[in-house]
């Protein structure tokens, strides 16, 4: 499919689900000032489309600044609230404004923190045929990341690595199926986390994305069974 078409499918799907979660971002918004007080909105700088940084805006979700890139399973910045929101992706909401200021879509690779990309700029080259979103086939990959991350150390060394070796192969060759898949399968995942990675892995294997062999290395501490 033309990459204008998905562009201009990308955006009113994006206007459709910001219109029906708007009430749930508004209860959010008041519950993290009631309970969490100020700020209500983490601002991170992030590698955006061609490489550039951008400002991506996230509920806050922690205690603390996070001097860390990754958020790890207990981690002790994240507050009670916090905690609920971050496991049903509230606090992903607000950055339908970056994709209202076309700094993001709604379908597309995870916009990574702007540190790593000083000593790994080439992992990062599919930034420049398209820009960053909210959701995507890898997102849902690791949509339990934090479970099984030990360090930061080790997702700059593993995780981010192979994140980037996908997207650099998904995205010379995207597809209608690529795109349509992570709306599709994005809330399911929530739910049936390990029956949805089970899919997409299978789906990476099928697409000549990932080998058999980093299927047996994903399916080693993503799978949670």
């Amino acid at each position: 499919m033309n990459s204008k078409m998905i562009k201009a499918i990308d955006f009113f799907i994006s206007i459709f689900i910001f219109l029906i979660s708007l009430p749930l971002t508004i209860i959010s918004f008041l519950l993290i000032f009631i309970f969490d007080n100020s700020p209500i909105i983490f601002r991170s700088d992030r590698i955006g489309y061609q490489k550039k940084s951008i400002i991506v805006y996230k509920f806050r979700t922690m205690n603390s600044s996070n001097s860390s890139g990754v958020t790890l399973m207990n981690d002790s910045r994240v507050t009670r609230l916090g905690a609920i929101i971050r496991k049903f992706k509230i606090d992903e909401l607000p950055q339908f404004l970056n994709i209202f200021k076309n700094q993001l879509c709604l379908v597309g690779p995870r916009p990574e923190n702007i540190k790593y990309l000083s000593s790994n700029t080439h992992y990062f080259n599919y930034l420049n045929r398209v820009k960053p979103g909210i959701i995507d086939l890898v997102t849902i990959l690791f949509v339990n990341e934090s479970q099984f991350l030990l360090s930061e150390k080790h997702y700059i060394d593993e995780i981010l690595p192979f994140k980037s070796k996908i997207h650099n192969k998904m995205y010379q060759k995207y597809s209608l199926t690529d795109f349509l898949l992570p709306i599709i399968l994005t809330p399911l995942a929530i739910i049936y986390p390990t029956k949805v990675q089970k899919f997409v892995i299978k789906y990476f294997v099928n697409s000549k994305y990932i080998d058999i062999k980093e299927k047996e290395y994903i399916e080693s501490f993503i799978i949670q069974n």
